[in-house]
């Protein structure tokens, strides 16, 4: 049977349907097509593709990620780099792309106008940046609107990127900085530091929205501030949080002292609108109303205490937070450096350890306010780990994730803390020695996903699991153990002689679970289809024959395929269907009645 058949250009079919077709393709795909040529490009534009937003990630590397449904990373090691690597995270994780040899400078432009975005959305300093000259970084794009500074980025860089980098909505700052008050831009929508508090410091902020996490909290610096509000200071403001990190003896009546207020009943809620997201209101209950000369504006005055704290006040309480049900995503666990607990919804939760023994964890708090702290019932990891369970009504962990090196000495005594989880991620950071004692001791229940090459797991890889993503050399004996549903493989290089045997071990009846498999090969291969299909009878499938195959972990999916070859297994009667797309990635869908 011939396996080529001639193609029609896409370029020559009417736009509507070019619009239509496209509409189906995967994000690789299309990204692929606009880098084809300046119409391609222009396409591509003319889909309007819906993401959040395009995000740069500064550390050792430098990362844009177009953050949406079909979320993509592009990583560069300088701006000079023009072999950036590609990271997908939907469905397939890790595939490459065409390079046409851009830099980063050329990459973000190339970015922003095919996704129709007028500027990036947020930079992110983390870590030693890898960029020497701050000031060229800041010259190879125009406008942003969040600036972020977490809490691994150097005092000295951060406060230079202060200077130099002026955001058009947010600033976020998530450590101390000292000496920056001549660099915090006012005028913003939001501002949320870390600091000491300081009354000066909180007047220059004529910001709509400021969130303060700081020591201590003094009653007199806040009474000041209200006074200097009602005569008319911090004319924009519309929501200010201040958080302290200890207790504090901070008392409302010091706090009102000589101030005209009304006292609102605790029963009485209003409901607040939050002017960054019509859909919300926030629900003040009580407080005391102050009120302000100029214009007349009402400001309310109240302390809210979190549900997480109300679960820590008794078996009462927390069964009664139980009942909430309470909608998150699941429960993840981190492990590198620290241990932390992510309660991940829109209203996330994360608590960070420094061991398993800690009884003083770090609480970040992610619902409109970032940082916030609980009081502390002195629970250790596992205790933590129970309650979360409990409270939001889930029966085993979601993601166990291990990045960098761990702050665990025995691995097998933080196994025995928890009883199930869905699923292993390891990460490239991991080293090698880590990752195989965790693929050893930790046994998912749904996925693995190993983001590195760690040699010698053959016998450890668990089958039978609903996805299975490693990056490895692949050999065909570790290929056949994976009997899992989905099965996406990144390899060096793939072999003709391999994907043949494995086709005819599979219509004899191996991997039969297999719903879908992906090999995405790191180098260009010369794997030819009519080698991959020697001396297996198949049916070549028109390439305009479009056919939806459906994701079997998400009922709401489908995948578009395009052509192909049909080959069928005579003991089941399944057919999946072949193909090699571009010269790195092989594709095969198992079609069942």
């Amino acid at each position: 049977m011939d396996a080529v058949v001639p193609r029609f250009p896409f370029l020559r079919l009417p736009e509507d349907v070019q619009m239509k077709t496209f509409g189906q393709m995967p994000m690789m795909e299309i990204l692929n097509f606009s880098l084809s040529s300046k119409q391609t490009k222009s396409t591509a534009r003319k889909l309007k593709l819906k993401i959040h937003g395009i995000d740069v990630h500064i550390n050792e590397q430098i990362g844009i990620t177009v953050a949406g449904y079909q979320r993509f990373v592009l990583t560069f090691r300088g701006l000079e780099d023009i072999a950036p690597k590609a990271e997908f995270c939907w469905h397939v994780f890790s595939q490459f792309i065409p390079n046409p040899g851009f830099q980063f400078e050329h990459w973000l432009n190339h970015l922003l106008y095919i996704f129709n975005q007028s500027r990036i959305r947020i930079i992110v300093f983390d870590r030693v940046p890898c960029i020497q000259d701050l000031l060229s970084f800041r010259r190879t794009f125009d406008k942003f609107q969040t600036l972020w500074i977490y809490p691994r980025c150097p005092d000295h860089v951060a406060k230079e990127v202060l200077t130099k980098f002026r955001p058009e909505n947010k600033l976020i700052i998530h450590k101390n900085v000292p000496d920056i008050d001549n660099s915090i831009t006012s005028n913003l929508d939001k501002i949320h530091m870390k600091t000491i508090l300081e009354l000066d410091k909180l007047l220059i902020m004529n910001s709509r929205f400021i969130d303060m996490f700081t020591q201590n909290i003094s009653s007199r610096d806040i009474n000041r501030f209200l006074k200097l509000w009602i005569a008319g200071s911090n004319g924009n403001l519309e929501m200010l949080f201040i958080q302290s990190e200890n207790p504090t003896d901070s008392e409302i009546n010091q706090v009102l002292k000589g101030i005209s207020h009304e006292n609102v009943a605790d029963d009485v809620e209003r409901q607040y609108p939050d002017w960054r997201n019509k859909a919300l209101n926030w629900i003040v209950k009580g407080g005391f109303d102050i009120r302000r000369r100029g214009d007349g504006a009402i400001a309310t005055i109240t302390y809210v205490e979190n549900r997480l704290n109300f679960s820590l006040s008794s078996k009462q309480t927390k069964s009664t937070v139980r009942k909430l049900k309470l909608k998150i995503y699941g429960i993840d666990v981190h492990i590198n450096e620290q241990i932390g607990i992510n309660a991940a919804g829109r209203q996330g939760i994360v608590l960070t350890f420094r061991g398993l023994e800690d009884m003083s964890p770090k609480a970040e708090f992610r619902w409109r306010v970032p940082s916030q702290f609980i009081s502390n019932p002195g629970f250790r990891f596992e205790q933590w780990i129970n309650h979360l369970l409990y409270i939001f009504n889930q029966s085993e962990i979601r993601n166990l994730v291990f990045g960098g090196v761990p702050c665990i000495q025995r691995l097998l005594n933080f196994r025995r803390t928890f009883d199930k989880f869905q699923t292993l991620w390891i990460y490239a950071r991991c080293p090698d020695h880590v990752a195989k004692e965790a693929v050893i001791k930790f046994q998912p229940e749904k996925k693995l996903v190993i983001d590195k090459h760690v040699p010698d797991i053959d016998n450890y890889i668990i089958s039978n699991l609903d996805k299975i993503h490693m990056k490895t050399t692949l050999e065909l004996d570790e290929l056949l153990i994976m009997n899992s549903k989905s099965i996406a493989i990144f390899t060096p290089k793939i072999s003709c002689r391999d994907m043949n045997q494995f086709l005819k071990l599979w219509i004899a009846g191996s991997n039969r679970n297999l719903a879908m498999l992906f090999i995405q090969s790191e180098n260009p291969t010369d794997l030819e289809i009519n080698q991959v299909l020697k001396g297996i009878s198949h049916e070549k499938v028109s390439d305009d024959v479009r056919r939806k195959f459906p994701d079997p972990r998400n009922k709401k999916v489908r995948w578009i395929v395009n052509g192909g070859f049909d080959i069928k297994r005579g003991r089941d009667g399944a057919i999946a269907t072949v193909d090699y797309v571009g010269d790195r990635n092989f594709k095969m869908f198992v079609w069942r009645s």
